[in-house]
Order: C-alpha cells, then structure tokens, then sequence
C-alpha cells in the first residue's frame, strides 16, 4: 500500500453501491400492490431485502419481467396480455419459460380472453395505473399527478418506476430532489423518500455526481436513524479512501453494531492501520500508535510489518525494532528486529536474537552478515583474539569475502604467526590489488623468512613490485646502505655499472698537545669508486703533510730529562705521508659485509703498518647488529700517527696502530627512538713503545623528532660513555706513544644529528654533541718500557663541559659534477681541535640523485 487513501479499493466502492442498488430493485419488484382486492392466484418470488442475501444471486439476463408478474399476482389479465405483448415486441428472441410460463398459462385458462373492457368504461388512474402508465408515454405530469394522487404504496412506487425509468443516475438524483420538494400523498412521500436515500448512496460512488454538503449530512443522518449497516460501510471505505481514519472508524463501528460484523472488523482493521501510520510515520508518536496497532490486530489486520520496513527505510531504527516486536510472525518478528538493530549498530544484541532462530534461510543470511559486522567491529577496536575468533567462525560457514580474508590476515601478521598470515596474503594478491595490501604481505613474508617467495609473488603485481622496491630503497637509507639504495631506486640502471671519479683536500689543527704547542695536518686525495647491483668498489690515494710545531729546547721529548742527555739531532718537525686504500662493500636486503685494506703511513720517521677492516651488519625489523675487526694508525700527534727522532740518541719510535673489536647492537624501541650499544676493545702498539689496552662502551638513546620521507631526520638523545687504557702513554718521551690514554673517562651529555634535503640536488648534515665529563690520567714513568730512571709523570684529573659539532654538505651542480664541504670543531677542557674540507665528485654516467655517502670522501670513516 503506497498510501493511506488506497486502502479502499474502487471495486469494493462499487459492489457497496451494486448492493445498495440492488435492495432497491428486489423492493420495486415485490412490492405488494393490491390495487384491484383480487386474491392472488400466482405467487412471485420472494421478495429479497438486505445486501448481504443480494450478493448470492445471479445477474438477470433478459427482458424486465417484474411487471407481468405483478399483474399476474393480481389476476388482471388484460394487463398481463398488455405486458406480453409488449415484452415480446421489445425483444423479438423471447419467450415465457419454466415458472412464468406455467403462470401465464393457468391465468389464462381461469379467465376471459385477453383484450376485452369493462362495460362501465374507462377506470381511474389510481384503479388501473398500468393502464396509465401505459398511456401516459413519458408524459411527466400525469405520473407526477398519480404521485400526488395514489396513496397506494404499489401504485407509488410502479409510478416513480415508469418515471425514472431509462434515465441517468444524475437525472433521477435530480428527479426526486425535485419531488421531495412537492406535496405528494403520504404513499407517494413515503415511495420517493425511500428511493432518494438510495440514489443518494448510488451516487456517492460516482465521480461525475457531486452531493451537496447539505445532502450528506441529511444522507448520514437517515443512514444514522435507518441504523443502515450497508450504508456506514460505504461511509466507512469513502472517509478511508480520503485518509480519514478517525472519521472511517466511526462509520465501521456504528457498521459492526448494525449487522455487518464480519466486514466492519475488515474496515475497522484497515481503518486502525491507517491512523498508526498517520500517527507512527507522520506525527512521530509511537505509544499511540502502537496501540492503533494492537487495535488493528485485535480486528483481523497486520498492519505492524509494513510499518516496521517504512521506520526501516527512514533510519528510525529504535522505532522499528519495537514495532517489528508487534508482529506475529515469529520470523518476520526476528528478521525486521535483527536487521532494526544491524543498522542501529547493535551487532552483538542482533547476533544473539537472529543466530540462534534457526527460523528460515533469510535469517540465516542475516546473521552471517551480523557475524561479519561484529568481526569488523572487534578488528576496528583492535581486538585481535575477538577477531580471530569470529573470523574462523565465518569461514566455518562457507566461503568468505576479500575483505574478511584481508582483515585475518592482518590479525594473523599482529599475532605473528607470519606463515599462515603470509598464506592469506598470498591469496589476495593480483594485478588488481587494492592500494594499502603492500605492506601487509611484505612484512608477513619476510618475518616468514620468504624473501624469494615474495619476489615470485611480486611479478604478478606491479603495485606490488613497486611498492617492494620503494620500502627496501627507504629501509636501505635509513640503514646506510647508499649503494644499495641507489640500485632500488634506479632499477633501470641496475644492470650498468656507475663509475665516479673524486678528488679533495682538507686542512685541520688542534692546540694543547702534550709536548708540541702546535700540531695541524693538511691532506689531498684522489679517488675511484664503482658501483653495480649492490657491490660498491673504492680505490684511493692521499697524501698528508703532518705539521707537529717546532719544540721547545725544554719541551719533555724523547730522551731529555734523563741525566747527562743532551740533544744531539734536531727532532722532526714535519712528516709528508703517502697512503692508498682498497675498500669492498657489499650490501643485500639484510646484511652488509665491508673489507679495506691500506698502506698505512709511510714517509715518516716511522713507516706504520698496514691498516685493514672487516665488519659485518646483519638487519632485522627492529635490530641491527654489527661487528667489526680495525686496525689502523692513531693520528692524534705526528708521534703517534709518523713516529719522531729523538733528539738526544737520534733513535726513532713512535708510530702506533689500533686493533680493536667493536660489537654494535641497536634496537628500536618504537617507530621513531630507539637505543644503541657501542662495546669496544683496542689493542695499541707502537716502535719502542709498550703496548696498551683500551676498553670502552657507549649508550645512546636516539628519537628522531621530525621523520620525513627517504630517511631524513632530526634525531636527538642523551647519551653516556666510559672509556678505560691500561697504561697512560699520552707523553712525548722516549717510550710513549703521544696520544689520548686516560686512565678513565666519563661522559654525559645530549647528541644530536639533523639530515635533510631533496636529494636530488642538494644535502645536508650536521650532527655534534655536548657533554660533561670526569677525566683522569694515570701516573706515568718517564720513559716506560726503557729501565731508566727520571721524574715520573704526575697523576691528573680534569672535569668541565666540552663539545663538538660537524656541517657537511653536497650540491649536485650538473648531472656529472657534485660538490661537497665539511667544517667541523671539537673543544674540551685544555684541548681546542678545527677541521675544513671540500671536494669533487664526477660520475661518468648521469646521476639523477645526490644520496648521504655524496657527504664523504674515499678515506672518511661514515
């Protein structure tokens, strides 16, 4: 039903008028006229009152024989031969059977020929109307005449017959309105008043008559004081019809308790429904009209469902849910509850009422579907075992969606069980993969350990492979991995190799070395570098020019000091050093191993050793691990790092090379801090110079508080470090080995460490660190390793705030020509150090980006 007013159909208006009509008929046809007070011979039918005995009967088919059976009743056969022949000059095919033509023959065998007249003449029109009406042809006036003079009820209403007779309905309805206004004979009254309450109720059905609101009032009025049944009926359905339901459900209960029970109870229901829709849909009050519901109900009607789907489609689910609780149907009942409650987002009390029915298929599906919703539920409240629990359930029940699968999978990979996670993944994957899967089954293959199953799984996805590319080119920025990074990201080049030429040079000095007033270096390098599918290649040559200052005469050097020394050779004062440099590093997904090899520093008063490394740097999600094996030359004085002549014997020593070991564990703690190990342990040595042990360990915590895309940062943290020598040997006589050898040195303080840029053109860094720190040099011998007396060093202890802070950066001016600078100073108490360079790089093929390792030349350790 669309709307209220289609409640009462057209057909059911017209059978309501048929029968009105009808009653009215079968009381013209048996009215008992006893015009002539003859004794009737011949009985008609029976005559038939009411509607509800009319609608058994069958239509009349043929010719009106009402009248031949009303003379025949009278024994008036003149008048019966009359309506015969009349009968049969009107419908040519027609003849007299069964009943009426038995009557018609007995009558006839009992009485003189048809067509003969009384002696005394012509009869009153009052006493033979059928004549009359025969001779009146339509002539109004003598039938209204007859109205006004006949007081005879079967003569009235044979009367008002012939006068409305082949007339419109409008035309009759106008006819007696015409007549009720005149003075009629009480019969004649009585006989129009009846037929115009009839008409009046035939013509309420019909659209081209309108009754005046005078006239409806007088119809229900009668209606009322007839206590017509039939008639409130047509009331009721017509105030239906017009959305009246207030109006309609007086008219049906006055109906119910004139007679017409059963069809009143069908009104009243219909009538109970249209007003809960009214009240429910349009005026928003739900108590009332759930009682319009009940009352419905309790007439035969079932309006709650149809409600119940209308609150549905307009979002007012709470409504819904307790109008849908009013229909009978137990199913019905729980499906529009069920799905009430799914829209109002109560998935859990929807599940409960629908999935343990068991009523019908719909409420099977129903609930499936609430499964699902509840599953998606538990997953957006990040309630992983809930999700897991209901996600096997739903795949118990049959085959499920790409988006229940994608959503275990995901719990899968939380909990991490990575293989069955990986599985699920795997299934999902496809040309057509929708953006945002990518990092699911990355993580969950290679947690799986199945780097070479998600490289086959990446063929058959480009977004996969590019997405694949991307986060290993991110991973191996951050990580350091530069050649490995620019092989990901250029991976139309991998294939080629990548040659860059370099060359630099830079200058530093430091001021409060023991023994010297001055020390500074100055250096240039020339370099090769080549790199190809991960495997980069650096060759280069450098030369340094040490300049330790000039000495005091009583500068404690070499063997002075010792008794009866007195100088004999002039101490060096300069060195120039000659290296080169052969380093390999490979790097992969998850481990970088790096080899070098070099001359050490040759051309001093001491040749040092050669200088090697080895590491390797194995990566997890969250770990990096490396260990390493140097050894290279100490450079923090031209002893240490060229050897000296010492200026009394003229012997040379000095020259000390490291070997250390240095484990480095860092763990990520979140996504953007994380802590660091650094654990070390030196063995020194030097020409005429005991060996020493270092010992030495550092905790950083880093959080980078500005993350960006491609692995730039701003990382900040505290950061404590405690470094230990067995001996001190910092001194520049004869037997120490000129560099940095506290007995203890503790540090506390804030690092920091900044890289930016687009790394197309430009980067930069700078990085430095400032701390508080607690040093103590040990006493020491004045000539140790050599059985000799002299005035042995003092111990100390220094404690003050220092610092140091590094720039470097790189500008990529054409595609085969990149600049770099550095500036660096380092300043602690009694001890001030400076340091500036630049360089070239010239690729031999384009480079399209710059990347961190651009920052540093061949011999820089990163």
């Amino acid at each position: 039903m669309s709307s209220p007013s289609s409640l009462v159909s057209r057909p059911r208006l017209m059978a309501c008028a048929f029968a009105v009509a009808l009653s009215i008929g079968t009381t013209d046809a048996g009215a008992q006229v006893d015009v002539e007070r003859k004794p009737a011979r011949i009985e008609p039918p029976a005559v038939i009152n009411g509607i509800d005995q009319v609608q058994g009967l069958p239509a009349t088919v043929g010719p009106d024989k009402r009248s031949l059976w009303y003379h025949l009743q009278r024994g008036n056969i003149q008048m019966v031969t009359l309506e015969l022949q009349r009968l049969q000059a009107t419908h040519p095919d027609w003849s007299p059977q069964g009943d009426l033509a038995r009557a018609i023959e007995d009558a006839m065998g009992a009485a003189e020929l048809p067509g003969q007249t009384p002696a005394d003449g012509l009869l009153d029109p009052c006493d033979d109307p059928a004549a009359a009406w025969r001779d009146a042809r339509g002539s109004r006036a003598v039938l209204i005449t007859m109205l006004v003079r006949c007081n005879d009820m079967g003569v009235a209403q044979g009367t008002l017959a012939e006068l409305l007779r082949g007339r419109s309905l409008a035309a009759q309805l106008a006819q007696v309105e015409e007549l009720a206004s005149r003075r009629l004979s009480r019969a004649g009254r009585s006989v129009v008043m009846e037929r115009r309450y009839h008409l009046r109720l035939e013509a309420l059905d019909n659209p081209d008559i309108g009754l005046s609101p005078k006239q409806l009032e007088d119809l229900h009025r009668e209606a009322e004081h007839r206590q017509d049944g039939a008639a409130a009926l047509l009331f009721g359905w017509q105030a239906l019809d017009r959305g009246m339901a207030d109006e309609a459900l007086t008219w049906f209960e006055r109906a119910r308790h004139w007679g017409q029970i059963q069809s009143a109870r069908e009104g009243l229901a219909l009538a109970q429904e249209q007003r809960a829709r009214a009240l429910i849909l349009d005026a928003g009050d739900l108590p009332a009209g759930m009682e319009a519901i009940r009352a419905s109900q309790w007439a035969g009607g079932a309006p709650a469902e149809a409600i119940g789907w209308a609150l549905l489609e307009s979002g007012r689910w709470a409504e819904a849910d307790e109008v849908f609780a009013l229909v009978a149907d137990a199913e019905v009942a729980r499906y529009g509850r069920g799905l009430s409650w799914q829209a109002a987002g109560k998935f859990e009390r929807a599940k409960a009422l629908v999935c343990d029915a068991g009523l019908s298929a719909r409420l099977d599906a129903l609930c499936d579907d609430l499964r699902v919703s509840v599953f998606y539920r538990a997953w957006e409240a990040h309630d992983i075992d809930a999700t897991m629990a209901l996600g096997r359930v739903i795949e118990q029940r049959g085959p499920i969606s790409p988006d229940v699968s994608e959503i275990m999978a995901w719990a899968l990979l939380e909990v991490g069980d990575y293989d069955q996670a990986a599985a699920r993944f795997q299934s999902l994957v496809g040309s057509a993969m929708h953006t945002g899967l990518e990092p699911g089954v990355v993580r969950s293959f290679e947690r799986a350990g199945r780097q070479r199953e998600l490289d086959q799984l990446a063929e058959s996805s480009p977004s996969l492979a590019q997405y694949l590319r991307e986060q290993r080119a991110t991973r191996a920025f951050a990580r350091g991995q530069y050649g490995l990074y620019q092989t990901l990201s250029e991976p139309e080049q991998t294939d080629s190799r990548q040659w860059t030429l370099s060359t630099g040079l830079d200058a530093s000095g430091s001021r409060g070395t023991h023994g010297l007033d001055h020390a500074g270096m100055g250096r240039t390098h020339v370099g090769l570098s080549s790199v190809r599918d991960g495997l980069q290649v650096d060759l280069g040559m450098r030369r340094s020019r040490f300049d330790g200052g000039k000495p005091t005469s009583d500068a404690a050097l070499g063997f002075r000091g010792q008794d009866g020394g007195n100088d004999a050779f002039s101490p060096h004062r300069t060195a120039n050093i000659d290296e080169w440099l052969l380093r390999l590093r490979r790097e992969q997904l998850d481990y970088t191993l790096e080899a070098e090899i070099g001359s050490g520093p040759r051309g001093g008063a001491v040749d040092g050793r050669p200088t090697f490394g080895a590491s390797a740097t194995w990566f997890t999600e969250s770990t990096t691990t490396r260990i390493a094996l140097i050894g290279e030359a100490r450079q923090d004085s031209l002893l240490a790092f060229a050897g000296q002549r010492d200026p009394v014997s003229g012997r040379h020593w000095g020259a000390v090379q490291e070997t250390r070991i240095e484990l480095n564990p860092y763990v990520a703690t979140g996504e953007h801090q994380g802590v660091s190990f650094n654990i070390e342990h030196g063995w020194l040595d030097g020409r005429h110079v005991p060996s020493n042990q270092r010992s030495a360990m550092r905790i950083d915590y880093s959080h980078d508080l500005r993350p960006e895309d491609g692995g730039y940062h701003l990382r900040t943290g505290p950061f404590v470090s405690w470094t230990r020598y067995q001996h001190n040997l910092n001194h520049h006589t004869f037997g120490h080995g000129g560099y940095y050898s506290p007995e203890r040195d503790v540090r506390i303080g804030l690092q920091f460490d900044a890289l930016t840029g687009n790394n197309r053109n430009w980067l930069a860094q700078l990085r430095g660190a400032a701390a508080w720190g607690n040093v103590r040099e040990a006493a020491a011998p004045r000539f140790p390793g050599q059985h000799l007396t002299g005035e042995d060093y003092a111990q100390s202890r220094t404690t003050g705030v220092g610092g140091d802070a590094e720039f470097r950066a790189a500008w990529r001016v054409s595609p085969h020509l990149v600049v770099n600078i550095n500036a660096g100073v380092a300043s602690a108490p009694r001890f001030d150090h400076w340091w500036v360079g630049a360089g070239l790089q010239m690729p031999l093929k384009t480079r399209h980006r710059l990347r961190p390792d651009d920052l540093y030349g061949v011999f820089d350790r990163r």
